[in-house]
């Protein structure tokens, strides 16, 4: 499906400053000097592409500097939230797997790989379009900033809700060192370091890492074991070249893995001993069971899965970015490549019972391409771009339902034509393109027009496979494998979305900004295990 989105808003700049400044003065001349020395602390960000006191920039922006991050114990994307007006960033399947990611209402509830959702997440400017991506560990970054709002105009992928980045800490042309190491209930570790520095004249490294591990919270009754703990890396470096006063050449390879015991769900049982639904009253009180006869924990902490494999994924990135100063113009080139696994095998029924059993397996491997160009004068600026997207995400999602019937009901061949394995397989190809641009002109002193526009065009292909097979002869006997649907389905979508607004100065430190902005999403496929029963 295909959505447009609409925003408008106002905001002040330096107000709190304004505010305290006032105050102190009516209290008397002393404290009015004092007043002199507050100071709002400066946050530079790039949410426009140029460097800009957060307090200059006139759209919805909240952003973290490193020191802050650290200060609220962010320690991956999904923490921002916590800490963000209007935002929410859930994982309902535990660590390692996609997020949903709301902002201002607008998001995406889809457990499909296939199908990104509104809000764009970047790092250093570069689109992180597996949603298995979007959610990791925050080490050596410089600062983050959440944008509210579309931010097409600007930004080479289609954000309608918004978009977050993520600027990871630069090369420095000085030696630096830095590690951090915590330790807390449940056993969980976390270490971090990086290193940093000159090493020619003109080129300048940077390597950092981090590792974390938890034994978990929860308690497998059917193992004993321990549940829902972590155990991740992630690793990143950059090089630096800058050959001239004028060139820059930034290379750039991330990686991370997750291997771990999959988040395991708390057991709720929905039959009584009839065999009849429960009411939402006894469900929540723990007093039913499910169709094998297994009734809910009496203890939140405890869990009961039958399934010992380990939910793994891993991670690659290479970017490379070119920056040239030609003469007033600044030119930007951009240039991305990242793989992502993921294999989730989840115990969905939250038993040890082989009641419902689907197994996430997903390959994602995208190429991006974004050329820019902007110039600022005291008068007006400009930025003007073109971005390009090719993805291929493969699916493979088995799922087993009532395999264990005989075995629970202690009834030989009760499930022969009951219990069934499902296959789906598919396999996505998207490739978009567009072309965007804004502009800023100072009317007056105080006023400023602001004009963007953009066009977008995306095709994706999809081809899918589903087939099953049932029980027969008994448990762990089945019958052959019988296609169900076998498909390749293509689709196309483009649209125009634009921005105007308005930006005026109240006073010196207080502005005052009206904006409009449209956004676009294009159509998608129902990848998910669903689709093959």
């Amino acid at each position: 499906m295909r959505s447009n989105t609409y925003t408008n808003g106002t905001c002040r700049r330096g107000l709190g400053a304004v505010s305290i400044v006032a105050l102190l003065a009516a209290a008397g001349p002393a404290l009015a000097g004092q007043a002199e020395a507050i100071q709002v602390e400066e946050l530079v960000v790039t949410a426009q592409h140029r460097s800009e006191n957060i307090q200059d920039v006139p759209i919805s922006i909240q952003a973290f500097s490193a020191e802050k991050l650290q200060d609220l114990g962010v320690k991956t994307t999904a923490d921002l939230a916590q800490f963000t007006p209007n935002v929410s960033i859930a994982l309902p399947a535990g660590a390692g797997n996609q997020p949903i990611i709301t902002i201002r209402g607008i998001g995406l509830n889809d457990y499909n790989t296939d199908n990104a959702g509104p809000n764009g997440v970047y790092l250093d400017e570069v689109y992180l379009s597996s949603p298995s991506s979007q959610t990791f560990q925050t080490f050596d970054l410089e600062r983050v900033e959440v944008l509210k709002g579309p931010q097409g105009t600007l930004y080479g992928r289609n954000t309608s809700g918004g978009a977050i980045n993520l600027v990871s800490a630069k090369p420095t042309d000085t030696f630096t060192a830095q590690a951090h190491a915590e330790y807390s209930s449940f056993n969980t570790f976390n270490v971090e370091g990086a290193i940093g520095g000159p090493i020619t004249d003109s080129l300048s490294g940077r390597f950092a890492a981090t590792w974390t591990t938890s034994d978990g919270w929860a308690n497998n009754l059917n193992t004993g074991k321990d549940e829902n703990g972590q155990n991740a890396v992630a690793i990143r470096a950059k090089l630096l070249w800058k050959p001239t006063d004028d060139l820059k050449v930034q290379l750039g390879v991330n990686g991370g893995y997750v291997d771990v015991r999959p988040t395991q769900y708390r057991h709720f049982g929905a039959l009584d001993a009839t065999g009849a639904l429960c009411s939402p009253a006894d469900v929540n009180a723990g007093l039913c069971a499910d169709l094998y006869g297994f009734g809910t924990p009496a203890k939140f902490r405890d869990v009961s899965s039958n399934r010992d494999e380990h939910l793994r994924v891993k991670d690659f990135g290479l970017n490379l970015r070119t920056d040239y100063a030609a003469g007033d113009v600044d030119l930007v080139s951009i240039t991305s490549f990242n793989r992502n696994k993921k294999r989730h095998p989840e115990d969905s029924d939250a038993s040890p019972g082989r009641l419902l059993e689907i197994t996430f397996g997903a390959k994602s491997m995208a190429f991006t391409q974004e050329i820019r160009a902007s110039q600022t004068t005291d008068r007006y600026t400009w930025v003007a771009g073109a971005y390009y997207l090719h993805e291929i995400i493969k699916q493979d999602q088995p799922i087993d339902v009532l395999l264990g019937i005989d075995s629970a009901f202690g009834i030989p061949g009760v499930g022969d034509g009951l219990a069934f394995t499902g296959y789906g397989i598919n396999r996505q190809k998207t490739e978009s393109g567009a072309v965007f641009g804004q502009g800023e002109y100072k009317v007056t002193d105080r006023l400023k027009l602001v004009v963007g526009g953009r066009y977008t065009t995306e095709r994706k292909d999809f081809e899918t496979n589903s087939s099953v097979r049932y029980q027969q002869g008994g448990e762990g006997s089945y019958g052959p494998v019988m296609p169900i649907l076998a498909t390749d389905q293509h689709q196309s979508d483009s649209a125009i979305s634009w921005r105007v607004g308005a930006n005026y100065d109240v006073a010196p430190d207080v502005m005052a900004f009206a904006s409009i902005a449209t956004g676009f999403k294009s159509g998608g496929f129902n990848g998910g295990f669903l689709s093959q029963v």
